[in-house]
């Protein structure tokens, strides 16, 4: 036997009807349609009309999570351009890897974790995954720009500082070990009365830390031949930062701390001769410590600033519209 197939006035009847709420059994005595006849048509057609409803809904919520994707990538771009920096102490250097490294350890979005905030460490895995992620996703976004190219100036800069860092320190130490040979009893002095830390280390932190912001502030370049002094509190005489062209948080770091004034005294002379003695030293191409290192802090400086422009989100975002990555929705 042929099925029954309904014509239009009676699909109309039965959609019609059913739209407006009737029951099956209604829909049968009105119509004439067996009610698993009517349900059975109506819900197959009902399937096709959504499936446009659906696809829809899907493109509201795919466009929804791009303008989210977008937002992050910015958001990440904004984050690293604004963490690139000078480091203020010769203490905060470490390489360019190790530097991004750290980045990706800080919850930019601030997401809040209470079921897991007794699992600091798998909190921190999913911080750090999701910055990877989303700087390999700004990459692919804008590979067709020069941000990369600069981005791997910087860390050839970087590193480079890192290197004249580490080359400076070990010049330094290895002019005051020279200095305090030639003084032995001075040597032997400062051995007995710091007891805890090594002199020759405080004195070469001392003369690189000066150095090194002598550096990073070409304004106060031209400073005067001493970097520290002593001065007097309570029974102590101390041997501080005291460099009028400083900020005011770093003029009275402490060096030494004796209640020897004479050993202050000596301590800060060695400070100061070692300091004199590599301001007038010079390189094989006439330049002087400080100048050299100027030289590579400067540029530097300008691979910081290239990257601050080329990562604006003005620039950034129709760049990133025009594209797609693997985490881009579909």
């Amino acid at each position: 036997m042929r099925k029954r197939e309904l014509s239009d006035s009676e699909w109309n009847s039965v959609r019609k009807l059913r739209e407006t709420g009737a029951s099956w059994s209604k829909i049968q005595r009105e119509t004439g349609v067996p009610r698993r006849k009517a349900k059975q048509i109506y819900e197959a057609w009902e399937r096709t009309q959504s499936m446009p409803d659906l696809k829809e809904a899907r493109k509201q919520v795919a466009a929804e999570a791009f303008h989210k994707h977008i937002d992050s990538l910015l958001q990440i771009a904004q984050y690293v351009a604004s963490s690139l920096r000078i480091p203020q102490t010769p203490n905060d250097l470490a390489t360019a890897d190790e530097y991004l490294q750290s980045l990706w350890q800080i919850d930019i979005f601030n997401k809040n974790w209470p079921h897991v905030s007794e699992n600091k460490e798998y909190e921190l895995k999913s911080v750090n995954y999701t910055n990877e992620l989303l700087f390999q996703s700004l990459e692919h976004h804008t590979q067709t720009t020069n941000i990369w190219k600069v981005f791997r100036q910087w860390k050839e800069a970087h590193n480079s500082c890192v290197r004249a860092s580490r080359d400076l320190q070990e010049t330094v130490r290895t002019l005051v070990v020279k200095n305090l040979q030639k003084e032995f009893r001075l040597r032997a002095r400062l051995k007995q009365a710091c007891r805890k830390y090594d002199p020759v280390i405080r004195i070469t932190d001392a003369v690189v830390w000066a150095m090194w912001k002598q550096t990073v502030d070409p304004a106060n370049a031209n400073c005067d031949d001493e970097i520290v002094s002593v001065v007097s509190r309570g029974n102590r005489y101390e041997v501080i930062f005291a460099l009028s062209n400083y900020p005011s948080k770093f003029s009275n770091r402490v060096v030494f701390s004796f209640k020897d004034e004479s050993l202050a005294k000596e301590a800060a002379r060695v400070c100061n001769q070692s300091y004199s003695s590599l301001l007038k030293d010079k390189d094989n191409e006439g330049r002087t410590q400080i100048e050299a290192l100027q030289e590579k802090v400067s540029h530097l400086r300008d691979m910081i600033d290239n990257l601050a422009r080329m990562m604006h989100p003005l620039l950034l975002k129709p760049v990133i519209l025009r594209s797609t990555c693997e985490l881009c929705p579909a």
